[in-house]
């Protein structure tokens, strides 16, 4: 097997396991709730704090109307016993009587308002966690399916590294520096295979003679236009 074969079959190798944490890297990502799904949850949690909102704000009111009438039955009970007998001061409760009953009037129309409210969230509440749940289990539907992929990658993963740095130790050390200082420098695919003339690298036809040096493989021949090294079958 000449070095420049022995090259090639190392890139691959390696180019495997690349795409492999490439792969892991990306699964990360997906494997955490999607944007929609993450929007559909926070758009729950804004109507349901809505409800709850609504619902203090009617109890607080109910409260109040409670101690309202509270009041105006301890004066009513005052009226009706003949407690209050000066004319101002039974002007006076008879006036606070009335506003009592129009605070309670008020506060119990604004009560009904709220509960009304309270309906409507509920309700747009129950839609969303609908939706919520079909975005869920689509979600967690996809999920499976990344994590049986990612279980097969991370159980690969050790043998093809291994593979990797057998390859490389049989690798001669002139060869080996030559692969590393191109794929530094090309950040990819440090050897590029010949087809009918042209590099694949950069897809330049090369001189007749240069693919016949590469060709021979009794040296290793890099691409007068990109500086990969060439590879022909």
């Amino acid at each position: 097997m000449t070095v420049v074969k022995e090259l090639f079959q190392f890139q691959l190798l390696e180019s495997q396991v690349d795409q492999a944490r490439k792969r892991l890297t990306e699964m990360a990502n997906l494997l955490q709730e999607g944007p929609e799904l993450v929007a559909a949850r926070h758009a729950l949690a804004q109507l349901e704090k809505e409800r709850a909102d609504l619902q203090t704000e009617a109890r607080s009111l109910e409260l109040d109307a409670e101690t309202t009438q509270s009041r105006h039955d301890t004066l009513d009970k005052r009226m009706m016993g003949n407690e209050v007998t000066n004319p101002r001061d039974l002007e006076a409760v008879q006036r606070e009587i009335t506003n009592l009953e129009e605070r309670r009037g008020t506060m119990e129309d604004q009560v009904l308002g709220l509960l009304d409210k309270i309906e409507q969230a509920a309700q747009a509440a129950a839609q969303q966690s609908s939706s919520v749940d079909v975005l869920e289990a689509a979600w967690r539907e996809s999920q499976a399916d990344l994590l049986r992929e990612k279980e097969k990658i991370e159980s690969d993963m050790p043998l093809a590294e291994q593979r990797v740095k057998k390859q490389a130790s049989s690798l001669e050390a002139p060869a080996r520096s030559i692969y590393d200082r191109v794929k530094a420098k090309k950040g990819t695919m440090p050897v590029a295979r010949v087809e009918g003339g042209i590099c694949t690298g950069c897809r330049i036809t090369l001189p007749i003679m240069l693919v016949s040096r590469a060709r021979a493989g009794k040296d290793l021949v890099l691409c007068s236009s990109c500086g990969r090294v060439l590879y022909v079958e």
